[in-house]
C-alpha cells in the first residue's frame, strides 16, 4: 500500500513522492479477517482448559495434603493414648 507523501520534505520538488506502508496483500487481509475469530476462540478455549486443569490439580493436592495431615494427627492421638495407658 502506498500513500502520497503530503508532508514529505521533497514534496515540493517531487510531487510523485509516496510512502510505502505495508506489504500485506488484499488476499492476506481477507484471510486474516476470515480466520481471526476462530483462532481467537481456539486460544481462549486452550487458556480456559489450562486454567481449569491447574485449579483441579491444586484442589487435588490440597485434598491429599489434608488427608496426610489428618492421618498424622490420628497417629499422634494413638501414641498419646498408648502412653497414657502405660503410666
Amino acid at each position: 500500500m502506498k500513500i502520497q507523501a503530503k508532508y514529505w520534505p521533497t514534496r515540493w520538488t517531487n510531487p510523485e513522492a509516496r510512502i510505502y506502508m505495508s506489504g500485506v496483500s488484499y488476499e492476506q487481509i481477507g484471510n486474516a479477517a476470515t480466520y481471526w475469530i476462530p483462532a481467537g476462540i481456539g486460544a481462549i478455549c486452550c487458556l480456559v482448559s489450562m486454567a481449569w486443569l491447574g485449579w483441579w490439580y491444586s484442589r487435588l493436592m490440597k485434598t491429599q495434603f489434608r488427608e496426610c495431615v489428618e492421618a498424622m494427627d490420628a497417629i499422634d492421638t494413638e501414641d498419646r493414648d498408648e502412653n497414657e495407658n502405660e503410666v
